[in-house]
């Protein structure tokens, strides 16, 4: 009884992870699309630098996570380390 009680535990965790991690990528999402209509696009660039990075953050954490919901570019941010500035 005590591997099924182990393994119950860990779907628990793994589904609270999941939750916690949308729910941060959301909050991100937001905080991006609130500070790009507040500078009027002016700092898009490292925005959405800020926001790969959250999301990069989540997924080094969980081993998961993936951005792309809501429109958001998957590819962007791969020239990141040739880019300087900003943040």
């Amino acid at each position: 009884m005590g591997l099924f009680d182990n393994i119950e535990g860990a779907a628990e965790n793994s589904a609270k992870q999941g939750l916690e991690d949308k729910l941060i990528q959301e909050g991100t999402q937001k905080a991006e699309q609130f500070a790009d209509e507040k500078t009027g696009g002016k700092f898009d660039n490292q925005i959405q630098q800020a926001g790969n990075f959250a999301d990069q953050q989540i997924e080094n954490r969980t081993g998961g996570g993936q951005r792309g919901q809501g429109g958001q570019d998957q590819n962007f941010g791969q020239d990141q380390n040739q880019q300087q500035g900003g943040w």
